[in-house]
């Protein structure tokens, strides 16, 4: 899990605007405090870059990402929110906000926010495959084994243990 994290930390700094040296660099030293596992070192270096520029929404989704491993999901929806409102095609930031809220039995939400990733871009398997397994906790089988099934084909092979479990 953690890595998965990890990855969506280096992913996110290729999905936004660019900003000061200074923001940049207190958003790495975030991100190298969180892979040290020093998690409220990260969340400092998050903040600091968000009193410089509020309007930063990797800061707040990163700091969301550090929030949901500590377990403070509802801490890291709205952090995830707050990058959202500031970019509302952030795509990340509503899968982000997807997994808090499924972690959090908001399966409802969960979909929602995995919905809006999939009209963000059509082409992203993660948001099917995460919609998909939402579904399945609803007991909604039509519509998660269709999104598994997209999210596979997209290559998300993920999905295959689940295609054969529920939609047989």
């Amino acid at each position: 899990m953690s890595l998965r994290i990890a990855f969506l930390l280096i992913l996110n700094v290729y999905f936004c605007e660019a900003f000061s040296q200074i923001e940049k660099e207190l958003v790495d030293a975030g991100n190298s405090r969180y892979q040290l596992r020093d998690f409220h070192g990260a969340i400092d270096a998050y903040n600091k870059a968000i009193e410089i520029n509020p309007q930063y929404s990797l800061a707040y989704n990163n700091r969301g990402i550090v929030k949901a491993r500590i377990g403070d999901d509802l801490g890291a929806v709205a952090d995830y929110t707050k990058a959202i409102e500031i970019d509302e095609k952030y795509i990340l930031a509503y899968i982000n906000r997807a997994s808090s809220r499924f972690t959090m039995e908001d399966y409802y939400a969960a979909i929602s926010d995995y919905s809006k990733a999939i009209e963000l871009n059509k082409n992203y398997a993660p948001a099917w495959y995460g919609r998909g397994v939402a579904q399945i906790q609803i007991v909604y089988l039509v519509g998660a084994c269709a999104d598994l099934k997209i999210a596979y084909e997209l290559g998300f092979e993920e999905a295959l243990p689940l295609l054969d479990e529920y939609c047989r």
